[in-house]
C-alpha cells in the first residue's frame, strides 16, 4: 500500500482544482483518472484536421469562480469574449433573434411583444404585476407559466433551459439553476424586473459568456501545470474499483495498486461513486439512498467542418447559435452552434468559405440515431434547415460525433433537498469530500464552488 495524504479520484476541473487547493494547504496529493486525458467534459480533440474544443466552449461572466480561478492560475488575461453575441431562436420553422434575457425570462415586456405579439406581452404583464403569492412553485416552468404564462414558457423559456439543462423547465428547480432567485424575487416584484436587475447590462443574448484565447481546455492546461508544479503526483489511465473506509483512513483500490489516506475526494457521476462507496461501512446505505436521487443525461453533438460556396468564412447569418424551441418537425437538434462565428482563434483556422458548426442531440428528446453516419446525415440536414439552403450546396470537410456520458445533472424539483442530504450525511463522514456537477448542477462556476468549499470542509474536519 502507498500512503498519501489525500486522493483524489477523478481528473475533470473539480477533481483538478480539488487537488490543487489540497496541495497548496500542504497535503502531499495523488489523483487518479481513468481515463487517458484529464479535463472531463472540457477537452479539445479534432475534427477531421482541425483542431477544435469537443466539450463546453465557454463559461458564464455573470459568476464570479472562473475568473477568479484564472487569475490564481495566471491566464486571466486570456480570457476571451465571443466574437459575435446575438443568438436566435427556432420556432415554427423560422429564425428570430433572442432577446437578452436570464434563462429564458427576458428583461422587458416589449422583448415579448416583439416576438409573440400584444396578446402574450399584455398577459404577461398584468400576470407578472400581481402581488407574488405567499408560496412560489418549486418548478421553474410553474413559476414562468404563473407569472407569464403558458407561450412564454413554451415559446422563450423552455429552448433555453433544453439548451443548457437538457430538461424541460416544468421539470426543473428554480433553486437550482437560479440559486437565491426567490430571495430577488420577492425583492423586486416581477420575473422581468428580477431578470433585468440580475443579468444586468450584459448585452444581447449570447453575451454572459466568455472563454479563454486558445479554448476553454487552456483551463485544463493550466490547472494540470499549476498542479504539477505544486507536487501533485497525476497518474492518468487509473480506474479507481472501490473506496472504501478502513479505521480512519480510506483505501483507494485500482486494478495495480492500494493507496490509502486520510482524505478522499471522489469526482464522478453519482452513479459511478455510489457505485465505488458500496463497501463503505456504517454508512453506505445511507449514502447510496443519497447518490440515487441524482440523474445525469448524456449529450451528444456532432461536429461539422463544412465549405457552403454562398457563405464567406465571416458570415454570421445565425449568430453565436440557436436554440431549438422542442417539437420543431424541421429540425431535430436541440441547439446549434457557429463556432467559427463565435471565436477569433476558430475563425484564424478556416480557410475562405469554411465554416465550423457544433449541434446537440438528446436531453429533452432521444437521440435521433445510434448510428454515427446517420447521425451526420441529421446534422447536415439540420444545418441546411436553419440556414435555409439547400442539403447539396454545404460540402463536408470532415465530421465528428462526440457523445459525453453524464455529462449534464437533470437538476429537478427536489434536487436541493437532495444535496442537503447528501451534504449531512457527508457532515458525519470523516475526510470524505463528493464534488462534481452532479451535486454543483451544470456550469463550471458551481462545480469549481462546490469543490473549493468541499475541500475546505474536509480540511478544517
Amino acid at each position: 500500500m502507498v500512503t498519501h495524504d489525500a486522493v483524489v479520484v477523478g481528473g475533470g476541473v473539480s477533481g483538478l482544482v480539488a487537488a490543487l487547493d489540497l496541495s497548496d494547504a500542504g497535503r502531499n496529493v495523488l489523483l487518479l483518472e481513468a481515463g487517458g486525458m484529464l479535463g472531463g467534459s472540457v477537452a479539445r480533440g479534432h475534427v477531421g484536421s482541425l483542431e477544435a474544443e469537443l466539450g463546453a466552449d465557454a463559461f458564464a461572466r455573470a459568476r464570479p469562480e472562473i475568473p477568479a480561478l484564472a487569475a490564481r492560475l495566471g491566464i486571466d488575461s486570456d480570457i476571451v469574449a465571443p466574437r459575435v453575441y446575438q443568438a436566435y431562436l427556432r420556432s415554427d420553422g423560422t429564425n428570430v433573434a433572442l432577446p437578452p434575457s436570464l434563462m429564458g425570462i427576458p428583461v422587458s415586456y416589449d422583448a415579448i411583444r416583439a416576438l409573440l405579439g400584444d396578446t402574450v406581452a399584455n398577459d404577461a404583464k398584468r400576470r407578472d404585476e400581481a402581488p407574488l403569492e405567499a408560496t412560489l412553485p418549486e418548478s421553474f416552468g410553474a413559476l414562468v407559466r404563473q407569472r407569464l404564462g403558458d407561450t412564454v414558457v413554451e415559446q422563450m423559456v423552455d429552448p433555453v433551459v433544453s439548451g443548457v439543462h437538457a430538461s424541460r423547465a416544468d421539470t426543473v428547480e428554480t433553486a437550482s439553476i437560479l440559486p437565491g432567485f426567490a430571495q430577488h424575487l420577492r425583492t423586486h416584484g416581477s420575473l422581468v424586473a428580477t431578470a433585468k436587475a440580475l443579468r444586468g447590462s450584459l448585452g444581447p443574448a449570447g453575451a454572459p459568456v466568455a472563454g479563454f484565447r486558445h479554448g476553454m481546455s487552456q483551463l485544463i492546461d493550466a490547472l494540470h501545470a499549476n498542479c504539477v508544479a505544486a507536487g501533485v503526483s497525476v497518474q492518468t489511465s487509473t480506474p479507481v474499483t472501490a473506496v472504501a473506509r478502513q479505521g480512519t483512513l480510506w483505501q483507494i483500490d485500482t486494478a495495480q495498486q492500494q493507496f490509502v489516506t486520510p482524505l478522499a475526494v471522489v469526482s464522478l457521476p453519482a452513479k459511478d461513486a455510489k457505485q465505488l462507496l458500496a463497501g463503505t461501512q456504517p454508512f453506505a446505505a445511507t449514502l447510496a439512498d443519497s447518490l440515487a436521487t441524482f440523474t445525469t443525461t448524456d449529450v451528444t453533438l456532432v461536429a461539422l467542418h463544412v465549405h457552403i460556396e454562398a457563405l464567406s468564412a465571416t458570415a454570421t447569418p445565425l449568430g453565436s447559435g440557436v436554440l431549438v424551441t422542442p417539437g420543431q418537425h424541421d429540425v431535430r437538434a436541440k441547439a446549434l452552434t457557429h463556432v467559427s462565428a463565435k471565436w477569433d482563434a476558430v475563425l484564424a483556422k478556416m480557410g475562405p468559405q469554411e465554416h465550423l458548426f457544433r449541434l446537440s442531440y438528446g436531453g429533452t428528446e432521444p437521440v435521433p440515431s445510434n448510428d454515427q453516419n446517420t447521425l451526420v446525415g441529421f446534422a447536415i440536414s439540420d444545418l441546411a434547415a436553419l440556414l435555409a439552403i439547400p442539403v447539396a450546396s454545404i460540402t463536408v470537410r470532415a465530421a465528428r460525433v462526440i457523445t459525453w456520458q453524464g455529462a449534464l445533472t437533470r437538476p429537478h424539483v427536489g434536487r436541493m433537498a437532495a444535496v442537503g442530504a447528501l451534504d449531512a450525511t457527508l457532515g458525519t463522514v470523516d475526510g470524505l469530500a463528493l464534488i462534481g456537477n452532479a451535486y454543483a448542477g451544470n456550469g463550471l462556476a458551481g462545480v469549481v464552488g462546490r469543490a473549493r468549499r468541499e475541500v475546505s470542509r474536509i480540511l478544517k474536519a
